[in-house]
Formats: C-alpha cells, sequence, structure tokens
C-alpha cells in the first residue's frame, strides 16, 4: 500500500542538498529570446518542444505521475474541442490553427520543461535563473515587441519584460541561496516586499498583486510552521490570503489616488474607480460580457476568432450604464471580449475548452501547500503559482503567458511529485 502524504513529513532537514548537476539543456531557456512569426509569435523554445512533442507524449502516457497524464489528456480534450467548435461555427481556418497552435505550445513546454529538470527542484531553480536572464535580455535587446512599451511610463516594459525577468531571478536566488531556519527565511520577506513596491512604483497592478500574494504566503508559512496539517492550517492560510488581498487593495488605492504613482496612474485610477463596478473588473471590461457569451453557447462555445457585435457593444453599454468612460476606438472591436485563459478557451471551445484551465487551476492550490511544505524554496514557487491563477482567472493567452504559464505548471506538477516522493520514501539525492 502507498503511504498517505503528510505534510509533517516533509521537514527540510531531511531533504537532500541543494546541488543541481549542470548540463547543457539547462540552457534551452535562452531559446525563448528568438521569435519567429508563421502562426502568430513563436519563440526558439516554442520550436524546440515542439520538436520533441511527439517522444514526450508518448512518454506522457506511460508516466507513473497521473497528474501529467491528466494534463496531456485534457490537453487533448481542448484541442479537440477546437477542432469541433470551429467546424459547428465554420470558423476561420487561420484563427483555428492559432488557437491549436496555443494548445500545443503550452503542452510541449510544460512537457519539455519537465524533462529537462528530471523531477529535481535544484535544476528547476537553475532553469529558472536561466530563463530570468533570458526574458531580462529578450527585454534590452528587442523591447519593440514588447506592446505598448512607452504607454504609462514603461508599464508594459516592466511588466512583460524587465520587471517579471527580475522577480524570477532574484526570487530563485532567493529561495536557492537563502538560510534554513524559520526566523532567517523570514528575513527574505524584504526582497519580495521591494519587488512589490518597484512594481506598483510602474504601475504594473498585476505584478504587484502577484507579488503581494507571494508575501503573504511567506508570511503565512513562517505564521504556521508549527501548525499540524489539516482543516486549521487550510483555514489559516486562507485567512491570512484574505488578509493580503485587502492590503493590496489598500495600499494600490492609497498610492494611485494620491498621485504617489505619477500622473498617468492617478488619471486611469480615477476613470476606473469612478463608476458603480469594482477596480478589478473595471480594468477588465471584457468580463462584463465574457460570461454572457458562455451562456450562449456554453458546450460548442463560438469558435476559434468568434466575432460577435452586439456581444462587443454589449461591453460598451455594460461600461456606460455602469458610469465609465469609453475609448472610441472600442467601438471598431468586433471579436467576442474575453480576458481570461479560463473565459476566453470557454468561449472558443465550449466547456471542455475550459475544463483544461479548471483543473491547472485545481493544481495551485495543492501546490502551494505543497511548497508551504518546502519553505525553504517557497518564494519562487509562491510567485509563480499566484502568477499562474493570476493568468488563469485576469489574463488573456498571449505570447508572455504561453511563454510563463508552462514554466508554472511545470512547477505545479514537479512540486507535487515532489511530495509524494519523499513522503514514500523514493526520493534519491540528485
Amino acid at each position: 500500500m502507498k503511504p498517505m502524504v503528510q505534510l509533517s513529513d516533509l521537514s527540510l532537514e531531511r531533504r537532500p542538498p541543494v546541488v543541481a548537476r549542470f548540463d547543457i539543456l539547462l540552457l534551452a531557456p535562452v531559446l525563448t529570446i528568438a521569435e519567429i512569426n508563421p502562426l502568430g509569435r513563436l519563440t526558439g523554445f516554442d520550436l524546440f518542444s515542439l520538436a520533441l512533442l511527439p517522444v514526450h507524449l508518448q512518454g506522457a502516457v506511460f508516466h507513473r505521475d497521473e497528474r501529467t497524464k491528466w494534463f496531456v489528456l485534457l490537453a487533448g480534450v481542448w484541442a479537440l474541442a477546437t477542432v469541433v467548435a470551429a467546424l459547428w461555427n465554420a470558423g476561420d481556418a487561420m484563427a483555428t490553427l492559432r488557437s491549436l497552435s496555443k494548445v500545443l505550445v503550452i503542452t510541449s513546454n510544460v512537457l519539455a520543461i519537465s524533462w529537462i529538470v528530471r523531477g529535481s527542484i535544484p535544476r528547476m531553480l537553475v532553469f529558472l535563473v536561466i530563463f530570468g536572464a533570458s526574458s531580462m535580455a529578450k527585454a534590452l535587446l528587442f523591447p519593440d515587441d514588447i506592446i505598448g512599451l512607452l504607454d504609462e511610463q514603461g508599464r508594459d516594459f516592466w511588466k512583460f519584460g524587465m520587471g517579471n525577468a527580475l522577480n524570477i531571478i532574484v526570487l530563485s536566488v532567493v529561495s536557492l541561496a537563502g538560510p534554513a531556519t524559520a526566523h532567517g527565511r523570514l528575513s527574505r520577506v524584504p526582497a519580495t516586499l521591494v519587488l512589490a513596491l518597484a512594481s506598483l512604483s510602474f504601475n504594473a497592478r498585476g505584478l504587484f498583486a502577484i507579488l503581494m500574494g507571494t508575501l503573504t504566503l511567506e508570511f503565512a508559512a513562517f505564521v504556521t510552521r508549527r501548525r499540524p496539517p489539516g482543516p486549521g492550517l487550510l483555514l489559516q492560510v486562507a485567512l491570512l490570503v484574505v488578509a493580503g488581498l485587502l492590503a493590496t487593495k489598500v495600499v494600490y488605492e492609497y498610492a494611485a489616488s494620491s498621485g504617489f504613482l505619477g500622473a498617468d496612474a492617478l488619471a486611469k485610477y480615477e476613470m476606473q474607480s469612478s463608476g458603480d463596478i469594482n477596480l478589478l473588473v473595471a480594468g477588465r471590461s471584457e468580463l462584463l460580457v465574457s460570461f454572457e457569451a458562455i451562456a450562449m453557447a456554453p458546450l460548442l462555445g463560438h469558435g476559434p476568432g468568434a466575432e460577435n457585435y452586439g456581444l462587443a457593444i454589449g461591453r460598451l453599454v455594460s461600461l456606460d450604464e455602469a458610469g465609465l468612460p469609453i475609448d472610441p476606438r472600442d467601438f471598431e472591436q468586433t471579436e467576442i471580449p474575453a480576458h481570461s485563459h479560463l473565459l476566453g478557451s470557454w468561449v472558443e471551445a465550449g466547456i471542455l475548452g475550459g475544463v483544461f484551465w479548471i483543473y491547472i487551476l485545481t493544481l495551485v492550490p495543492r501546490a502551494i501547500l505543497a511548497a508551504l511544505a518546502n519553505r525553504q524554496m517557497l518564494p519562487i514557487f509562491a510567485y509563480l503559482l499566484v502568477g499562474l491563477a493570476w493568468d488563469i482567472l485576469f489574463s488573456p493567452i498571449t505570447i508572455f503567458s504561453r511563454t510563463n504559464d508552462p514554466v508554472a505548471i511545470a512547477a505545479a506538477l514537479l512540486l507535487l511529485r515532489d511530495v509524494r516522493a519523499y513522503a514514500s520514501g523514493r526520493r534519491e539525492d540528485r
């Protein structure tokens, strides 16, 4: 009988030393710097992982990790649902190919990363440092590829380029070289706080919220270090997360409304807070009609690249009714608006497109609990997992998320597999 996984069995002292055998595969993230545009933007790493996909798919079928099997199965279901939705709705062929490429790239990248890190957390940390350095080099070498680089005092350059790359490098190094004692681990909090304040200064609200979530989990790990696993631990962590979310909201609103973030941030805050809907939805007004679009075609969806001028106008009507200003350029939009991995996939491919992201979302809290058991590595894994949950709920699928989300998904699968391996005593010293 397999032993039951208990987080209390995973004390840091029993873990192997943080050592990784370096090989050339760990340099694979450098390939993310190069891009081509056959069916949308693809990176060199995308092409590398796609070339290995047939081999990795065969290996995944016989993989002993059930979560990896479910990941591949549901990715296949998402791809099939996309084709069915396109045929049912007589969708555009190029839009369908672009949607299928998203599924294939995300799947192949997750499997390739899992293959490269070989089930080793130290190798994953080395991979992350190189990935972050490659992302930073790409931002510096090709800044024009980052949409809206000069908008809002470089907010997009920080959010989609330099900021995210710096966060990954710093939090990986902090996790790799951080102290092992409980109070020593608490001393790493200032690094996360400085990164959060840097993102706030660029008015990169999403990154600020993700880093505040990371900060909250670091604090939760310290507060709950003596509490045994169980409902009490889950409840305490959940309450701390809620408190962290409220603190994030208060800090941002005070900083923006006081003009500390600059005139552009103040104008944006005043515009989005002037209506009758909350600030999160006001900044992602596509959510106002995404649920209506899903209700219209819940099973088969509207097809890739579906257009519905009525729904596009409905979003503007909702904004007007809420007392929010409307950008005249939005009247030219005809595609069904969605600002979420989950809702966007559901709108396009129906419920079977949404199921994939629902499954990934269920992995996040379990992976966070596994990260709390391995407190030494918590900062970087918390950042990746909170960011993944944010993207699934509040961000469209772009080249940025197609590059970063597979790293977070691979990290979640690694953490969950790592917990079971240690608890069952099968872990080898890598």
